[in-house]
C-alpha cells in the first residue's frame, strides 16, 4: 500500500508519462535525487523571495557556500527543464 503513495508522490513531483515510470523511479531508488532536486528548487525560490544565503543555510542546517552551489545548479539545470 505504501508503494502506491510513494508512486503518487513521485508522479506529482517528477514529470512521468505513466504510472509505470513512477513505480520504476520508486524501485530504482531515485527518491533521494527527487528530494534533493526539490530542496534545491526550494532554496532558489527562497532566494528569489529575498532570503539571504545565511538564512537559507540556517534553515537547511548547511553552510552558506552549499546554498550558493545548489542555487546556481538549480538555475542551470532544473529551471531549464521546467
Amino acid at each position: 500500500m505504501n508503494e502506491n503513495w510513494f508512486a503518487l508522490l513521485i508522479a506529482t513531483e517528477v514529470p512521468c508519462k505513466n504510472v509505470e515510470e513512477a513505480f520504476q523511479a520508486y524501485d530504482s531508488g531515485r527518491l533521494n535525487n527527487i528530494c534533493q532536486r526539490q530542496i534545491s528548487l526550494n532554496m532558489l525560490k527562497m532566494r528569489q523571495e529575498g532570503c539571504t544565503a545565511q538564512e537559507i543555510a540556517t534553515k537547511y542546517n548547511t553552510q552558506k557556500q552549499n546554498v550558493f552551489n545548489r542555487i546556481s545548479t538549480a538555475k542551470r539545470s532544473y529551471v531549464a527543464l521546467e
